[in-house]
């Protein structure tokens, strides 16, 4: 079952800003992320909890970082 995407502000600004395509790949990556919320690498320490997914983009490596609400099947 595919989880929900919810996205903080600052994501939704900064996404604004980026070129179409790179606009459009962010978007598929997110979809990859909501089929499969273990796709990214788990991070320790202070970022305990939260999941980062890398992704290549005309040879420009960007990073997602997102956390898994599995009671509510959200994805912030």
């Amino acid at each position: 079952m595919a989880f929900t995407p919810l996205a903080y502000p600052k994501f939704n600004r900064l996404k604004k800003k980026l070129p179409a395509p790179l606009r459009r790949e962010v978007d598929a990556q997110v979809d990859l992320i909501c089929d499969n919320p273990t796709i990214g690498t788990l991070k320790t320490g202070d970022l305990q909890g939260v999941r980062v997914h890398k992704f290549t983009y005309l040879g420009q490596l960007y990073l997602v970082a997102y956390l898994v609400d599995e009671a509510q099947e959200t994805i912030y």
